[in-house]
């Protein structure tokens, strides 16, 4: 960028922003524009910026943009994401699994991998799953899903990749 574009727009963003517009430098090159605060997404305009056309919130510069919620509302979905995950990935360290069907956590503290749900939910429609996939499965199942090595072994149909029978 020469002097002269670095001068302009160095103006540019020392004036006082008029209402309802502000400011915005493209993030991916040296392009700038005012543009109406209200806006929800912002494309560069500048053609010889390899993504130009690529569309990003204005004011939290993230790709693509969040339409419909404010930069604060997606942060926080976002970070709602990451410690969902982060718990996720915990409970699967600690061998607990969550059932299928309604989604309640569950430690199998010992016997086979052919899993009852012990939620009420699942209690009065007698949901199953194996332990190891985390696959709903039917009582039927029991031992059909577990061929190789029966519902104590380390593996399943799932895992072995061998079609369940019904």
């Amino acid at each position: 960028m020469c002097i002269r574009d670095r001068l302009v727009r160095f103006r540019l963003m020392t004036l006082p922003p008029e209402k309802g517009f502000a400011f915005k430098p493209c993030p991916l090159c040296t392009y700038a524009v005012y543009i109406a605060t209200n806006l929800d997404e912002f494309a560069c305009g500048n053609e010889e910026c390899k993504e130009y056309k690529v569309k990003i919130c204005p004011n939290c510069n993230v790709k693509p943009p969040h339409k419909g919620k404010t930069c604060e509302q997606y942060q926080r979905e976002k970070k709602d994401q990451k410690e969902q995950k982060e718990f996720d990935e915990l409970m699967e360290r600690q061998g607990i699994k969550k059932c299928p069907k309604c989604g309640v956590a569950t430690a199998k503290a010992s016997g086979c991998n052919f899993m009852t749900c012990p939620s009420m939910v699942c209690k009065a429609a007698d949901v199953h799953f194996c332990n190891l996939c985390g696959k709903q499965i039917t009582q039927a199942q029991h031992f059909s899903h577990f061929k190789k090595g029966g519902p104590f072994s380390p593996t399943c149909n799932t895992m072995d990749n061998i079609p369940d029978q019904n």
